[in-house]
C-alpha cells in the first residue's frame, strides 16, 4: 500500500512539473477504444487495412501472456527488479535530461514501485536507496523542502533566521552564521567584545544593504557593518554590496578581522561609498579577497591614532586584489598608535599613500600605480622583490624590485640592513633580529661588527663594506657565515684585522673580499672554512692569515696562551695573496688545504 501511495504521489508530481503532459499520456494509454489484433496477416494494422485473408479479432478474445513463467522464482524476480533499481539515474543526471527523457524515467519509477508492491515481503531484500533518490528528484520539483520555500536566509547550527541581522543578534561566542541564500537588509553592528570569535560564512551568497537603519555611531550611521573592538570576527566566501544612497562605508572596523575569499565592491549598487573598508584598530588579514573602490574613493585605510584604541595592522595576502587607493594615515593630534601595513603575494591596482605610519612592507607584490611616502615621523617603508609600475617617491627602501620598468635598489635615510622583510638602522639590531640562523643583508656600509656567543648569523655583504675603526671589522664569538660580494676591511689600526674568529667560534667564508694594511687580515683561534673568498694582505710585514696562537697577548687578541687547544682552518677554494706569509699556521693550528690560489711576491 505504501508503494501504491508513492506511485500516486509521483503521478501528481509529474502532472504539475511537466505541465500535464504525463497525465495526457496516461489518459491516452487508458482510452476505452480497443485496438484490433490481426490473427492472419503479420504486421497488419487497422490503419493499413485488413486485406486478403486478414481476420480481425477483438482484444477481449486474446489471452494475455503470463507475467512470468511458471518456473521463474520470486528470487529471480527480485534480482531483476534490483537490476532495474540500480540502473536508475541519479539526481544530477536527471537534472540534465530533457522533459521527454524525464518522463521515461518517471514511468520506469512508477512501474518499479508497482513491481515492488507486488513482490510483497520478498521486497524487503531489495536495496531501494537508488529508487527513493530518483523518486525524490521528482517530488522536490513541486514539493521543495521547508527551508527553501520559507523566508529563512541564515542559520546557526539547526536554528534558522529570516534576516542576517536576526542571526547576529542571536549569535554567541564561537558561533558560525551561514547564509542560506542571497539576502538584503539593514546595516549591522557586531560587538566582538560580547560575541568573540564569530564567523559569518556567506557560502557564496551576497548580502546587500539596501534599507535603514544603517550601522555606525551616533551621527555617523552610514555603514553597512560596524565591527566593534574587543574580539575577533571572520567573514568568508561571499560578497557585501551597498544599495543605499546613504552608505558612505561598507565596513568600519575596530576588531581583529579576517576577510577570507570575500568581495567588497563599492561600484555595485547605488551608494556614496568613499571608503570601502576603514581600519582604526585591531589586526586585519585580507586573504584571497577583492576590494574595489569607486574611482575617487579609497579601497581601504590603515588609520590609527585614536586615544582609546590600540595599534592597527593590516596584512593583504594570498592573491588578494585591491582596486583603488590604499592609505596609511594617522589622526593628526596623536602619534601614539602604530600603523602597520603588509602587502604580500597580492596586487594593488592603484596607489599606496603613506601619510603617517610605522611600518609598510610591500613584498612579492604588484602595485599598478605609485608608492608615495610623505610621512615626516620616520615610517619604515620597504618595497622588496616587487613591481611598481609608476614610481616610488619619498624616503623608502627599494630592494631587488622593478620600478617604472627599471631594476631598482635604493635605501631610505639611516637604513643599514635588512632581515627578512624588516629594515634596521644599525647592524647590531639587525644581528640581534637574525641571531637564530637568520640572514642580514647589508644595505649600507657598516663598521666594527660583533657576533655574540650563541648567535648563528649569515651576513650577505650585498656589495657593501664593513670597516675597522676602533676594533676588528668583524669580531665573531658565535657562528658566522659571510656571503655575497663586498669588502671586509681591516684598515690601518695596529692589532686590528678584518676578521677575528675567537676560541670556540665558527666562521664560514663563502664570499666577499677581506683586506688588511697593518695587521693580520684574519686571526683564527676557532674553526674556520674558506670557500670562495678573496683574501688580500697589503702589509708585507704581516701574514695574511694567522691560524693558531702566536704566544703573546697582543698577537692573540688578549687571549691567554693555552696549555692545549685545537685551532682548525680548512681552505677549499679562493684567492689568497700578499703578506709576509700568505697563510701562517701557528701553535695548536691544524691547517687543511684542499684548493685555492696562493700568490705572494712581497713576503
Amino acid at each position: 500500500m505504501k508503494k501504491r501511495i508513492m506511485t500516486i504521489l509521483l503521478s501528481a508530481v509529474m502532472i504539475l512539473s511537466l505541465g500535464g503532459t504525463a497525465f495526457a499520456e496516461t489518459v491516452s494509454a487508458g482510452d476505452s477504444s480497443e485496438a484490433a489484433i490481426c490473427e492472419k496477416t503479420e504486421g497488419c494494422t487497422l490503419e493499413a487495412g485488413h486485406e486478403g485473408d486478414c481476420i480481425l479479432k477483438s482484444t477481449e478474445d486474446v489471452e494475455e501472456p503470463e507475467s512470468q513463467t511458471t518456473d521463474e522464482t520470486d528470487e529471480t524476480v527480485a534480482e531483476k527488479l534490483q537490476t532495474r533499481i540500480d540502473a536508475l539515474p541519479d539526481s544530477d543526471a536527471l537534472a540534465g535530461m530533457s522533459s521527454e527523457e524525464q518522463q521515461e524515467v518517471y514511468a520506469e519509477i512508477c512501474d518499479i514501485y508497482d513491481a515492488v508492491d507486488a513482490l510483497g515481503e520478498d521486497a524487503d531484500s531489495l536495496d531501494q536507496a537508488n529508487l527513493e533518490a530518483a523518486a525524490g528528484f521528482f517530488t522536490e520539483q513541486v514539493m521543495p523542502l521547508e527551508d527553501t520555500e520559507s523566508t529563512y536566509v541564515a542559520r546557526i547550527g539547526e536554528e534558522k533566521y529570516e534576516t542576517l541581522a536576526a542571526a547576529v543578534s542571536a549569535a554567541k561566542t564561537g558561533d558560525t552564521i551561514t547564509l542560506l541564500s542571497d539576502a538584503s537588509g539593514s546595516g549591522i553592528i557586531i560587538d566582538t567584545s560580547t560575541i568573540n570569535n564569530l564567523t559569518i560564512d556567506f557560502a557564496d551568497h551576497t548580502y546587500t544593504v539596501n534599507s535603514d537603519p544603517l550601522a555606525g555611531s551616533t551621527g555617523t550611521k552610514s555603514q553597512c557593518f560596524q565591527l566593534l573592538t574587543g574580539g575577533s570576527l571572520t567573514m568568508k566566501n561571499g560578497t557585501i554590496k551597498a544599495d543605499n544612497s546613504a552608505v558612505a562605508m561598507i565596513i568600519q572596523n575596530y576588531c581583529d578581522l579576517t576577510l577570507d575569499n570575500m568581495t567588497l565592491d563599492a561600484t555595485q549598487g547605488s551608494n556614496n561609498v568613499s571608503y570601502v573598508l576603514s581600519n582604526n584598530c585591531g589586526n586585519v588579514t585580507i586573504s584571497n579577497s577583492t576590494i574595489t573602490a569607486k574611482s575617487t574613493g579609497i579601497a581601504f585605510d590603515v588609520y590609527g591614532g585614536f586615544g582609546n584604541y590600540t595599534n592597527v595592522s593590516v596584512t593583504v595576502t594570498d592573491g588578494s586584489v585591491i582596486n583603488g587607493t590604499v592609505e596609511v594615515a594617522r589622526k593628526a593630534s596623536t602619534n601614539n598608535n602604530q600603523n602597520t601595513l603588509v602587502i604580500e603575494d597580492s596586487t594593488v591596482n592603484g596607489n599606496v599613500s603613506v601619510v603617517a605610519g610605522t611600518s609598510v612592507t610591500i613584498e612579492n607584490a604588484t602595485v599598478d600605480g605609485s608608492v608615495t611616502v610623505t610621512d615626516s615621523s620616520g615610517a619604515s617603508v620597504l618595497v622588496m622583490d616587487s613591481t611598481v609600475t609608476s614610481s616610488v617617491t619619498g624616503d623608502a627602501t627599494v630592494y631587488n624590485s622593478t620600478v617604472g620598468g627599471t631594476k631598482t635598489n635604493t635605501v631610505a635615510t639611516g637604513v643599514v640592513a635588512l632581515v627578512g622583510d624588516t629594515t634596521y638602522t644599525t647592524l647590531a639590531t639587525a644581528i640581534e633580529a637574525a641571531k637564530d640562523s637568520g640572514t642580514v643583508i647589508l644595505l649600507a656600509d657598516a663598521t666594527d661588527v660583533t657576533i655574540p656567543e650563541g648567535y648563528t648569523v649569515t651576513i650577505n655583504l650585498n656589495g657593501h663594506t664593513i670597516s675597522s675603526t676602533s676594533s676588528h671589522a668583524i669580531t665573531n664569538n658565535g657562528t658566522l657565515t659571510v656571503t655575497g660580494s663586498g669588502t671586509v676591511d681591516g684598515g690601518t689600526t695596529s692589532g686590528k684585522g678584518a676578521l677575528y674568529n675567537a676560541p670556540g667560534a665558527t666562521a664560514i667564508l663563502n664570499g666577499g673580499t677581506f683586506t688588511g694594511s697593518k695587521w693580520y687580515v684574519i686571526k683564527n683561534l676557532g674553526t674556520m672554512t674558506i670557500d670562495g673568498t678573496t683574501i688580500t694582505q697589503n702589509d708585507a710585514g704581516s701574514s695574511g692569515i694567522d691560524n693558531g696562537y702566536y704566544g703573546n697577548s697582543a698577537n692573540d687578541c688578549g687571549v691567554t696562551y693555552p696549555t692545549s687547544a685545537t685551532v682548525t682552518l680548512t681552505i677549499k677554494s679562493g684567492n689568497l695573496s700578499g703578506g709576509m706569509n700568505t697563510v701562517k699556521n701557528d701553535d695548536f693550528g691544524v691547517l687543511t688545504i684542499e684548493g685555492g690560489t696562493f700568490t705572494n711576491t712581497s713576503g
